[in-house]
Protein backbone atom coordinates (compact mmCIF):
# COMPACT_ATOMS: atom_id res chain seq x y z
CA UNK A 1 0.00 0.00 0.00
CA UNK A 2 2.75 2.19 0.74
CA UNK A 3 4.50 1.68 -2.58
CA UNK A 4 1.11 2.97 -4.19
CA UNK A 5 0.91 6.18 -2.53
CA UNK A 6 4.59 6.79 -3.10
CA UNK A 7 3.68 5.55 -7.23
CA UNK A 8 0.77 8.07 -6.98
CA UNK A 9 3.52 11.29 -5.36
CA UNK A 10 5.20 10.49 -7.95
CA UNK A 11 3.08 10.29 -10.87
CA UNK A 12 1.57 13.72 -9.72
CA UNK A 13 4.98 15.52 -9.02
CA UNK A 14 5.76 14.48 -12.93
CA UNK A 15 2.31 15.25 -13.90
CA UNK A 16 3.30 18.98 -12.58
CA UNK A 17 6.65 18.79 -14.32
CA UNK A 18 4.59 18.20 -17.31
CA UNK A 19 2.28 21.01 -16.70
CA UNK A 20 5.11 23.78 -16.30
CA UNK A 21 6.71 22.59 -19.71
CA UNK A 22 3.13 23.27 -21.41
CA UNK A 23 2.68 26.35 -19.69
CA UNK A 24 5.99 27.99 -20.65
CA UNK A 25 5.25 26.25 -24.53
CA UNK A 26 2.40 28.39 -24.32
CA UNK A 27 3.70 31.81 -23.06
CA UNK A 28 6.65 30.86 -25.84
CA UNK A 29 3.67 30.71 -28.51
CA UNK A 30 1.81 33.86 -27.51
CA UNK A 31 4.92 35.93 -27.86
CA UNK A 32 5.99 34.52 -30.86
CA UNK A 33 2.79 34.92 -31.99
CA UNK A 34 2.21 37.89 -30.90
CA UNK A 35 5.50 38.94 -32.66
CA UNK A 36 4.72 37.65 -35.96
CA UNK A 37 1.36 39.97 -35.62
CA UNK A 38 3.23 42.90 -35.38
CA UNK A 39 5.79 42.14 -38.45
CA UNK A 40 2.84 41.21 -40.05
CA UNK A 41 1.25 44.76 -39.38
CA UNK A 42 3.34 47.30 -38.13
CA UNK A 43 0.96 49.60 -37.23
CA UNK A 44 -0.11 47.44 -34.08
CA UNK A 45 3.23 48.15 -32.44
CA UNK A 46 2.56 52.24 -32.32
CA UNK A 47 1.13 53.47 -29.18
CA UNK A 48 -2.80 54.35 -29.55
CA UNK A 49 -1.78 57.94 -28.87
CA UNK A 50 -0.03 58.43 -31.77
CA UNK A 51 -2.32 56.50 -33.98
CA UNK A 52 -5.39 59.10 -32.46
CA UNK A 53 -2.67 62.07 -33.63
CA UNK A 54 -2.76 60.81 -37.27
CA UNK A 55 -6.03 60.76 -37.42
CA UNK A 56 -6.68 63.76 -36.26
CA UNK A 57 -4.42 65.31 -38.58
CA UNK A 58 -6.06 63.10 -41.47
CA UNK A 59 -9.39 64.42 -40.51
CA UNK A 60 -8.30 67.70 -40.41
CA UNK A 61 -7.15 67.56 -43.69
CA UNK A 62 -10.62 66.56 -44.90
CA UNK A 63 -9.55 64.17 -48.04
CA UNK A 64 -11.91 61.73 -47.94
CA UNK A 65 -9.60 59.64 -50.07
CA UNK A 66 -6.94 59.73 -47.26
CA UNK A 67 -9.62 59.04 -44.73
CA UNK A 68 -10.70 55.93 -47.03
CA UNK A 69 -7.23 54.73 -47.46
CA UNK A 70 -6.29 54.90 -43.78
CA UNK A 71 -9.36 53.37 -42.86
CA UNK A 72 -8.08 50.52 -44.55
CA UNK A 73 -4.62 50.50 -42.71
CA UNK A 74 -5.82 49.52 -39.04
CA UNK A 75 -8.74 48.30 -37.41
CA UNK A 76 -7.56 50.21 -34.61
Amino acid sequence: MVEFISDIAEAEHELRAVQDELAAAQALLFRKRVEVSVSLSPIGALPPELIRMILSHVCDASDPILVMRLSHVSRM
